[in-house]
């Protein structure tokens, strides 16, 4: 038997001792192979059933009626109008190609104000805002920042700490 034979059954036997370890049971035979390599042949599994999906419900459609407009989409160029919990484009209720524009009211724990969602629509870059909760539970300040359609953060530059100051000023 040469030796890629023999890793490749010995592989086998490992998967099929894995596999009765956690509890997987299948039925495999040995095979006489060139009447010099053993293998093993599995026996034919059925494959899972498929489960049924049920079909999707369309989402309901909100009336923007009497709603003033913030600022112009950054995708689709329509109207960003207020919700009960975001900003979003009026061309996400369209039956064909919705924009998929959204800003959050609420951003890791923190409030966006109607006005700081005004300045992101229009200059691309909030105020600083602060108590942002990072995921440790830390607050943290941030601007929030739009670019290509997505929102993200921009964060302020550190303060230079008084150690660092020293050792700059004697070296």
């Amino acid at each position: 038997m040469d030796s890629t034979a023999v890793r490749s059954s010995k592989w086998r036997r490992d998967c099929v001792e894995r596999d009765l370890r956690v509890g997987m049971h299948r039925v495999a035979f040995l095979v006489l192979k060139d009447k010099k390599d053993v293998g093993f042949e599995f026996e034919k599994r059925e494959p899972k059933a498929k489960r049924e999906r049920k079909p999707k419900e369309p989402a309901a459609k909100i009336d923007f009626t009497g709603k003033q407009p913030l600022g112009e989409c950054p995708i689709s160029g329509g109207k960003i109008l207020e919700t009960e919990t975001a900003y979003i484009c009026e061309h996400s209720q369209s039956d064909r190609k919705p924009c998929k524009f959204k800003l959050s009211k609420t951003i890791l724990g923190r409030e966006i104000p109607k006005e700081q969602a005004r300045k992101l629509l229009t200059t691309g870059k909030t105020d600083l805002l602060d108590a942002f909760i990072s995921k440790r539970g830390r607050p943290f300040a941030a601007y929030l920042k739009l670019e290509d359609g997505k929102i993200g953060f921009e964060f302020p530059e550190k303060p230079a700490r008084a150690t660092e100051f020293k050792e700059a000023q004697t070296s």
